[in-house]
């Protein structure tokens, strides 16, 4: 697992989304995840401290539970000074902010980020642009020529960030097969390592 990603532990910069901060609710919330990266029908756990004012929930925004239907906000469980929550991994691969309500009011950070991602994802080459992710699928995965590469929309029952989640329909001619008639395509989502981070391939499918 490359470093930058085994050491996303210790996150300190909440922010409040909305609502009304109740008085002495928190001092300085600090949530990690145990572990920050997991793969598909895997756990973990969430562990907050540095707040007051009841029992916090935890989600992981952005995910649509299946068939169709968000999940609901899971109350936490004292531990010590802390709170824990046990978090499963959505349906899709991806990068999924976690979010902390507390009564009506909701904390967030830019950095509190679950990965669902494969073994091998973001350990080889990124990307400043999403778009860069294809081209080299195609001609250093694929081992073909690149004929078209267009962006696709994520489908309306896909609830993931497009500031972190790219999909691009592709054609290309497989070596040494040069006729229209030998075109294949595919579908490649690409994948952002935390916002303002570089690209990676998350996935390649023949379905969208």
């Amino acid at each position: 697992m490359p470093r930058r990603l085994a050491h996303v532990a210790a996150f300190s910069a909440a922010v409040v989304l909305s609502g009304a901060l109740p008085t002495g609710a928190y001092a300085a919330p600090r949530l990690r995840l145990e572990p920050p990266v997991i793969g598909l029908r895997h756990a973990t756990t969430v562990v907050l401290t540095g707040v007051r004012g009841g029992v916090p929930k935890v989600e992981l925004a952005d995910t649509t539970d299946l068939p169709g239907m968000r999940p609901e906000w899971l109350p936490m469980w004292k531990a010590g000074a802390s709170w824990r929550a046990t978090l499963a991994a959505p349906p899709f691969l991806g990068v999924y902010p976690v979010r902390i309500r507390i009564g009506r009011t909701i904390i967030g950070s830019p950095v509190w980020l679950l990965r669902v991602f494969r073994r091998d994802t973001c350990m080889r080459r990124s990307f400043a642009s999403p778009t860069e992710v294809p081209v080299w699928w195609i001609r250093r995965v694929a081992h073909a020529t690149p004929v078209a590469v267009r962006p696709w929309r994520l489908s309306t029952h896909d609830r993931r960030d497009p500031r972190l989640h790219r999909k691009f329909v592709v054609a290309y001619n497989p070596a040494g097969h040069r006729a229209v008639g030998d075109r294949l395509g595919t579908f490649i989502t690409a994948v952002r390592d935390g916002y303002g981070g570089r690209w990676c391939l998350l996935q390649e499918s023949v379905y969208p």
